[in-house]
């Protein structure tokens, strides 16, 4: 196991946060799922607490 020191594990997660600000700057606005998904699938991620933007549109078909 490798062990590092706390200055070190805060250089990392600043370096992370950095890079994941650039990341979410290149996207315009958040993402919104379109694809029709499976009511029963859909169901299930707003049991988990997904939120709906990410669940999109159910589709009534079988």
């Amino acid at each position: 196991m490798k062990r590092i020191t706390w200055d070190e594990w805060e250089k990392g997660r600043e370096q992370a946060e950095r890079t994941l600000g650039r990341i979410a700057r290149a996207f315009p606005r958040p993402y919104r799922r379109e694809r029709p998904r499976d009511s029963d699938e859909a169901g299930l991620l707003r049991e988990r607490g997904t939120p709906e933007r990410l669940i999109g549109p159910v589709s009534d078909e079988k």
